[in-house]
């Protein structure tokens, strides 16, 4: 995710067009989606975090289920996430609402 100038809050975007990845190739078509878990994993690892607990994945999809719990729209947060399926976006939007949505008032 990168913070990009005249925007209110940041979005997950294509990272640039060409980019180094960890092992010090140049790719022509941005930095690969390994690449981006291994420089999760290692901040996470500076930051006395457990790597293991920590992924790329785990980025977007978490930033999803909170933003359910948040009440945001789901097509405010995939514009945000860049999550093109409405289907695999909605069942992360799932997982927040089951925690708190009117069903689960009911219980």
């Amino acid at each position: 995710m990168r913070w990009m100038p005249g925007w209110r809050q940041p979005k997950f975007i294509r990272a640039a067009s060409s980019a180094q990845s960890t092992n010090g190739a140049t790719s022509p078509g941005g930095i690969d989606a390994q690449s981006i878990n291994a420089i999760v994993k290692q901040r996470a690892e500076r930051a006395g975090l457990e790597p293991s607990d920590y992924s790329a994945h785990g980025l977007r999809s978490g930033f999803l289920t909170e933003a359910a719990l948040r009440n945001v729209s789901l097509l405010e947060a995939m514009d945000q996430s860049r999550h093109r399926s409405m289907q695999q976006a909605g069942s992360y939007n799932n997982d927040g609402l089951r925690k708190t949505g009117l069903a689960a008032r009911l219980l």
